[in-house]
């Protein structure tokens, strides 16, 4: 399964990073009693040192426990040079107590340079600190800085080659710029991939993604059939596992392994499952993932649940959360700025979602030709000629270029030039019927052909034509058997585009 890529206190709080029979890798500090931590309360306040800090603050971390003296104590070691243990404690500990988090929220460009500058001066006093670079390389990615990421990562990587967060999060790094071989190349020569199923699962998706045969099945099945580890750690191998039986057809195999998945489900595999229903929703229609509601983080397995429901608002507000938990990534602010631009016909969401994965992303087709279709909505001809001219036509596959087609010609309506769009709507519904009798992706093309003659016939519309009923007709047809939710609001608009 992809691995999620998130800043090193959070995934410590989710609980990923513990060891995989049960053992926290940071809990390795021995319980004390409450007794205990009343005195090394009193001992870090009447002496000030760098060990008592280090000890109260990995006692209370033990117990769950925080107040203003261990919050004190956690920033005095974060601070000053310690060893990487301690440190990782501490920023857990101040982590839940107002840190600057970019996760939780749509961090302005402010205050994620103000995290590089803190990150920057931790990494030149404990250059050796994999966990810091590699928390570094995600800050840079989402401000889209690749070259420094780049460089972050491979510091990280070559520091701690074997340590399941800084493994899980350079995979992750190299598929946001499309390499997949060059991230399971670096997994598939860990050693410990093949001790730890969180990494095994991750290795399994990009074997896949890469057009490898992994060489690790026959190890995931073995760890999931010996079950030697809690059902939380092997959550996401399962689900892996089960994708690839579902992929194969083998239905039965996949809800064994989908239900086992589901005992102690990560929010990975909740987004994973759902995504898979919408896709296979009558084969798995008995696995049941509302849990989702319960789960820390699965902000994208309840933006698809919601987004399945037809529950648009309630989808962007957690395709927001989704980004602000994953902020380089594409799909959050694709899949927003689309709901919001045709099931909504609210522009300027569209725009606000496009622009903020726009950041990260600044040449992803989607949000550029969402983010131009939203301001010829809303008429701004200007800013939509100039965004139209920055997409990069050849490098377009066929998907793209007749979304691509299709709002030039929605552009050169709006520009009083309606001969040209219809040469440009026809061209586009032309290509996208063929590829529909090849039998090519007929959901996708299907919903695309309904709404370019949806927006081709309102242009008519506002020039005073009469709509093509016999065309709008063949696209709500098209719309029948649509596993989209979004299909259903098209076609009711196209029933009012025919009165």
């Amino acid at each position: 399964m992809i691995p999620r890529w998130r800043a090193f206190d959070d995934t410590m709080r989710l609980d990923e990073l513990s060891h995989h029979r049960g053992r926290s890798i940071v809990k390795e500090w021995s319980r004390r009693s409450s007794d205990a931590l009343k005195s090394r309360s009193l001992a870090w306040k009447a002496y000030g040192t760098l060990g008592h800090a280090t000890d109260l603050v990995g006692a209370a971390f033990l117990m769950d426990y925080s107040d203003a003296i261990v919050v004190d104590a956690a920033r005095f070691i974060l601070d000053n040079p310690s060893p990487d243990i301690p440190r990782n404690v501490a920023w857990a500990v101040v982590g839940g107590q107002g840190v600057d988090d970019v996760t939780q929220t749509c961090a302005t460009n402010e205050t994620l340079y103000a995290r590089v500058r803190q990150l920057k001066r931790r990494t030149r006093r404990q250059p050796r600190d994999a966990i810091r670079w590699m928390d570094l390389a995600r800050i840079y990615v989402v401000l889209g800085q690749s070259h420094s990421a780049s460089r972050c990562v491979a510091i990280a990587t070559g520091l701690a080659p074997n340590n399941r967060f800084i493994l899980r999060s350079a995979c992750r790094f190299w598929l946001r710029f499309d390499n997949p071989d060059r991230a399971h190349d670096l997994l598939r020569r860990a050693p410990m991939t093949r001790e730890d199923p969180w990494l095994v699962a991750a290795e399994l998706a990009l074997a896949d993604l890469s057009g490898q045969q992994s060489r690790m099945l026959r190890r995931a099945r073995k760890m999931l059939e010996e079950r030697r580890w809690h059902p939380m750690h092997l959550s996401e191998l399962s689900a892996e596992v089960g994708t690839m039986e579902a992929n194969a057809g083998n239905m039965k195999k996949a809800k064994k392994r989908f239900r086992d998945a589901v005992i102690a489900p990560t929010d990975n595999t909740v987004a994973q499952i759902s995504w898979l229903i919408q896709k296979k929703n009558e084969q798995l229609h008995d696995i049941n993932i509302e849990m989702s509601h319960a789960i820390k983080n699965a902000f994208e397995a309840r933006a698809r649940m919601e987004y399945g429901s037809g529950r648009w608002r309630k989808a962007i507000e957690e395709i927001k959360k989704w980004n602000a938990d994953e902020p380089f990534a594409r799909q959050p602010c694709m899949m927003g700025s689309h709901i919001a631009a045709v099931a909504l016909e609210d522009y300027s969401e569209c725009k606000k979602l496009a622009d903020i994965g726009l950041r990260s992303n600044s040449n992803n087709f989607t949000l550029l030709n969402n983010l131009a279709f939203a301001y010829l909505k809303m008429n701004q001809m200007a800013q939509a000629t100039i965004l139209l001219k920055k997409i990069r036509k050849k490098k377009l596959n066929e998907r793209e270029e007749v979304v691509f087609l299709a709002t030039s010609g929605l552009c050169a309506y709006r520009s009083d030039n309606a001969e040209a769009g219809r040469v440009l709507y026809e061209e586009a519904i032309s290509r996208i019927k063929k590829q529909i009798d090849s039998g090519h992706d007929n959901d996708y093309y299907k919903t695309a052909f309904a709404l370019g003659v949806m927006n081709w016939v309102a242009e008519e519309g506002e020039m005073n034509m009469e709509p093509n009923r016999e065309l709008l007709a063949r696209a709500k047809n098209m719309l029948r058997h649509s596993r989209d939710p979004i299909a259903a609001v098209v076609a009711t608009k196209i029933d009012h585009l025919s009165r």
